[in-house]
């Protein structure tokens, strides 16, 4: 408000970043005794109090609009960032935050600004963040920068004739999926899957009509597809695209893991065995890529590489899941997977890192899952980070870089060794 005090006599843009309603949950006494007293969950209490401090935070800032004669000729939008959690309310729609479902995307909004003439009521067109930029300098008589591209539309003219949305499509890619709304189809794209949901009659998202739609699902992979070309995301659910992929080239020193599973070991048993760390960042253009090879007489399936986080010895948080960590043959890592061509045959793989960047990769481990009782001694080479331009940043490529974190093993698992060998030796 002193902000706005102080440009009243120029033209200002003021950004108003509220941080509720948001974690963590916290709210005055004096906030909380306005709550409705048929609302006895605790943390929805809370959260209905938080929502009263902003609404009433709003309201002196368009007071104070009133009282220095500038609301007429302030342009002034109300909107969030994502759907709301748990302890709020995104009916009718499925989902919320943390989803790329029409409750986590799908969001308030309230354009207010008399002098321009903003369609009264409710206009029904695609409008998002990322066209506020655009459209602000249009309702502001602004020429945009010609410095580079943008994906935001100018919905103005929409706006003020009750137009249709020049928006064509939004896209999401979010963990072990991909989406994209257009104003008629919202449709979800998985490992194994496409949902396709009728936005118009099916607000709720509850009938997938795929099955009767197969060149609307087509019409929008190919938009789908557009998008993630656009921006050269390296999809964490989907097959590496072809030209990301590349032959095995191990050399020198390689990594040798051996280990026994016991006989009463049942598909659900899980053992990490960590041998490295990284602290560079990934970016969703990044993929992540190594050789793996399993030794004469050793089991081939139930084994595969997976970068983590947490302690090895209680339960990390494994990136590689079902749905995510697809390589370039179409193969969930977590299934371990045979390495093509059998026993003491290199096999490179590749991984979309998308669904895990902007971050940090921190714990890198080879997972024993599903794996059957035997003898398994398997080989890493070349574990690194492919960026976008085609360079490389390395993870693991000889024994220097092996940083194994403390683990233990287990009557299951034993007789657990690291190690390094010569790529010469390789099955000796």
């Amino acid at each position: 408000m002193e902000f706005i005090r102080q440009n009243k006599d120029r033209p200002f843009f003021c950004y108003v970043p509220f941080h509720i309603v948001h974690a963590p949950l916290q709210a005055k006494d004096s906030d909380l005794k306005g709550v409705d007293a048929k609302v006895t969950d605790k943390n929805k209490r809370v959260y209905a109090a938080m929502v009263r401090t902003m609404d009433k935070n709003v309201a002196s800032i368009l007071a104070e609009l009133d009282k220095l004669g500038l609301r007429d000729n302030t342009i002034v939008v109300f909107t969030s960032d994502n759907g709301a959690t748990r302890e709020g309310s995104n009916l009718p729609f499925r989902g919320g935050k943390h989803s790329v479902f029409e409750g986590g995307t799908r969001l308030p909004t309230v354009i207010h600004w008399p002098k321009g003439k903003v369609v009264e009521g409710k206009w029904d067109g695609l409008c998002g963040a990322l066209d506020m930029f655009p459209t602000l300098m249009a309702m502001s008589g602004l020429e945009m920068p010609k410095t580079r591209p943008l994906d935001g539309k100018n919905i103005w003219p929409a706006l003020r004739d009750k137009g249709a949305s020049p928006v064509d499509s939004y896209y999401w890619s979010w963990h072990n999926e991909d989406a994209i709304r257009t104003a008629d189809w919202r449709m979800h794209r998985f490992a194994d899957r496409v949902e396709l949901y009728d936005i118009r009659k099916d607000i709720g998202e509850t009938t997938n009509v795929a099955g009767k739609n197969p060149e609307v699902v087509a019409s929008l992979q190919k938009k789908m597809d557009a998008w993630v070309e656009s921006m050269g995301a390296a999809l964490t659910h989907l097959p590496a695209r072809a030209a990301l992929d590349a032959k095995p080239a191990p050399e020198g020193e390689v990594l040798e893991l051996s280990i026994t599973v016991a006989d009463k070991v049942k598909p659900k048993d899980s053992f990490v065995v960590p041998f490295a760390r990284h602290e560079g960042r990934v970016y969703a253009t990044d993929s992540i890529e190594y050789d793996i090879a399993a030794a004469k007489g050793s089991p081939l399936r139930g084994f595969y590489y997976s970068p983590f986080k947490g302690n090895a010895n209680q339960q990390p948080a494994l990136y590689f899941k079902r749905g995510e960590g697809i390589d370039q043959f179409g193969r969930e890592q977590i299934s371990g997977p045979e390495p093509r061509g059998g026993a003491g045959v290199w096999e490179h793989r590749i991984v979309g890192l998308c669904s895990y960047g902007p971050g940090i990769l921190p714990g890198q481990a080879i997972v024993f899952k599903g794996a059957k009782p035997g003898n398994y001694k398997l080989y890493l080479d070349n574990l690194r980070i492919r960026h976008a331009d085609g360079s490389t940043s390395p993870i693991w490529t000889n024994g220097k870089d092996t940083r194994a974190a403390k683990f233990k093993e287990t009557e299951l698992f034993e007789n657990v060794k690291i190690r390094t060998v010569d790529v010469k030796d390789v099955g000796k």
